[in-house]
């Protein structure tokens, strides 16, 4: 793998860290539309850089949730709650940004903020353990 690959792994790692901190900031001000939208992109972020590892790619947001199963969960890299919490993000996501009439509970978020905390450290220490 070239450096520069390398460094654009790391340059999306890095991006969902922030926008994961992003996330922090809005769910501190009670906005959680805005928490659960930086929360999915915080997950599609790392995702991307673990696709890009492997030399996978999509230009839709369902394709990258599908390569994501395909290749490391079907294959049991990760374990499918990785899977559940991403799928769960992106519904919260989809249903705060284009639906109306939608109430999110910020018991329901504050958890998720946990859950994805997790799911991006994960996916950053398995990236991080194959480029060395």
């Amino acid at each position: 793998m070239t450096e520069e690959s390398k460094e654009l792994i790391r340059y999306r790692i890095s991006k969902a860290y922030t926008v994961y901190e992003e996330a922090q900031a809005l769910f501190d001000l009670n906005l959680l539309f805005g928490t659960t939208n930086r929360l999915y992109y915080s997950c599609f972020y790392v995702v991307l850089a673990l696709l890009f590892l492997k030399g996978l790619n999509s230009k839709t947001h369902k394709g990258v949730m599908v390569l994501f199963y395909k290749n490391f969960i079907e294959n049991q890299i990760f374990d499918k709650k990785w899977n559940n919490i991403y799928h769960r993000v992106f519904d919260l996501r989809n249903e705060g940004d284009y639906m109306d009439n939608v109430e999110i509970e910020k018991e329901e978020v504050q958890e998720l903020m946990i859950e994805v905390k997790e799911f991006i450290d994960t996916i950053q220490e398995y990236i991080s353990k194959e480029i060395g």
